[in-house]
């Protein structure tokens, strides 16, 4: 978020509150507030370019305490020739007569500059603004490209090449990389105005004592400087300057006329799980400055954020207020019960010595296909690493270990987990053992005490491995404990190669053959 630091002095001035009230009003507007050493320090977010003004703030708080909107009107005058600038193409501009409410003014408009350069401009990337001393330019404009021009720049008292600007000049070392030759120019009949996105001519520089302004904005995205525009030549309009759009090639060069957004009220009461009625939607609206009557939505020309019934629905609301808003019970509430299904087992794994882990149900379906068949993808997935649904606990018990590969030995981790394959859904136990001693016996002695704790036999048994595409031949048994039937070993290399894992591995899973059988 970009703050915008403002005298608490001229924001209680221009707002007729008091301290308390408009840092509040200002937080439940969205853009968190607070003061230090008579400073207001307004949060805005990217999407509120306007707010990046003093003027934008200002008309904030008041448009919502009235409820008044505005229409804001533009002559047109003034031209640019754009003479097919290649690097950075665009430009836009108007001009200003007769500013009357100067409180503040000139501060305010250069924190504005900077902050759209910083935020919205991406560091002039994106955009560069020139503001200039209209009584100092000679119109019309150019907007050329050129190898080279001399001029003196703003805050140097003599005339300098663009070569030596972009070396020596602090805002040439900052942004000469932005530019290449043949370099883009804003020309008048005098000479150069500025060397965009660089620095402006000293002879076009502002003062104290400025009262007719010319605004020239350039860079790689129309939409982003026409935005711009708007929300600069809103706040000029804001005290009291008459403002001209400049026409680009025979064109006025942007628009101060609202934006229509259609919106369905039923919608954004569905939405916001209110009842509006249309009288309270637009009683709510125009504290946004949104003109809303016969399901569509005027919106102000500088709020370029406001496109969609969405935008509109949040605006109804915070306008309404979220702190308005009664708590109801939802309805997919349910009580929860404990699962006692596989608590001896758990239990017994953590007398063990065991971690009990909780792998992802969504894991890699390609790399699980290398081990099992009938496995289930998921159709239209995001990713690629999660687009089946896992087949055993073997696979995300080994994902934890590639994790956590580097972590002292020894490792010891168990999972117990729904599964699913061949058309059917079970849960397993696995655990997985990890570091020098991590062998088939040490695996079969964990099996073993796990019997013992359940108070049931631990017996080798013959049945078709599954889980020999893990296990090393040879190395590798099939086992029953009561109810439970399950397989372990030592885990191939080609397994903890694919995995990147370096430790020795041992590892088992088991399964309960009724509820397998059920599916």
């Amino acid at each position: 978020m970009a703050v915008i630091e403002m005298p608490l002095s001229y924001l209680k001035k221009k707002t007729n509150m008091e301290e308390d009230a408009v840092i509040e009003l200002l937080s439940m507007l969205g853009f968190p507030s607070e003061v230090e050493e008579d400073v207001a320090y307004v949060e805005v977010t990217p999407d509120r370019l306007d707010l990046l003004t003093y003027e934008g703030i200002i008309r904030a708080v008041n448009t919502y305490n009235s409820g008044e909107t505005r229409e804001y009107r533009a002559g047109i005058g003034g031209k640019i020739e754009n003479r097919g600038v290649k690097q950075r193409p665009y430009i836009v501009g108007f001009t200003v007569n007769g500013i009357k409410d100067r409180d503040g003014f000139l501060e305010g408009i250069i924190i504005a500059q900077e902050k759209i350069h910083q935020t919205f401009g991406r560091k002039r990337k994106k955009i560069a603004i020139g503001i200039h001393d209209l009584d100092k330019v000679e119109l019309p404009l150019e907007y050329v490209e050129k190898e080279d021009v001399s001029f003196v720049p703003l805050d140097w008292e003599e005339e300098a090449s663009v070569h030596r600007i972009l070396e020596e000049h602090e805002k040439g070392k900052l942004y000469g990389k932005l530019i290449h030759e043949p370099y883009p120019f804003v020309m008048d009949k005098k000479g150069v105005v500025s060397l965009p996105p660089i620095i402006n001519a000293d002879r076009t520089k502002l003062t104290e004592e400025s009262s007719n302004f010319l605004v020239e904005i350039t860079g790689n995205d129309k939409n982003a400087l026409e935005d711009v525009a708007r929300v600069l030549a809103c706040s000029f309009i804001d005290r009291g300057g008459e403002v001209n759009i400049m026409e680009v090639d025979g064109k006025p060069s942007f628009s101060l006329d609202r934006e229509e957004v259609a919106v369905d009220s039923r919608f954004v009461n569905k939405l916001l799980g209110m009842e509006f009625s249309e009288e309270e939607m637009e009683k709510l609206l125009r504290k946004s400055d949104i003109i809303y009557k016969d399901g569509k939505a005027r919106t102000p020309c500088y709020r370029y954020d406001l496109f969609g019934e969405a935008d509109i629905a949040e605006e109804v609301m915070i306008n309404h207020g979220y702190d308005k808003i009664e708590g109801k019970e939802l309805p997919l509430y349910q009580a929860g019960e404990l699962n006692n299904e596989w608590m001896e087992e758990r239990k017994a794994m953590l007398l063990s010595g065991f971690y009990e882990t909780l792998g992802f149900f969504l894991i890699n379906n390609d790399v699980q296909k290398r081990f099992f068949d009938g496995t289930v993808e998921v159709m239209d997935a995001v990713s690629k690493e999660h687009n089946g649904l896992r087949a055993s606990v073997m696979l995300t018990l080994l994902s934890t270990e590639a994790i956590n590969k580097m972590e002292k030995l020894p490792h010891k981790y168990f999972e117990i987990g729904r599964v699913y394959r061949d058309g059917k859904e079970w849960s397993e136990l696995g655990f997985l053992l990890a570091g020098e001693r991590a062998d088939i016996d040490k695996a079969v002695g964990v099996a073993k005490r796990l019997a013992q704790q359940l108070g049931k036999e631990f017996k080798i048994i013959e049945k078709e491995k599954e889980f020999s595409p893990f296990f090393i031949e040879g190395r590798h048994i099939s086992f029953e404990i009561g109810e439970l039937v399950g397989e372990l070993g030592e885990i191939k290399p080609e397994v903890n190669e694919l995995y990147n894992i370096n430790n020795a591995l041992t590892a088992c899973v088991m399964w309960k053959k009724e509820e397998r059988q059920r599916g």
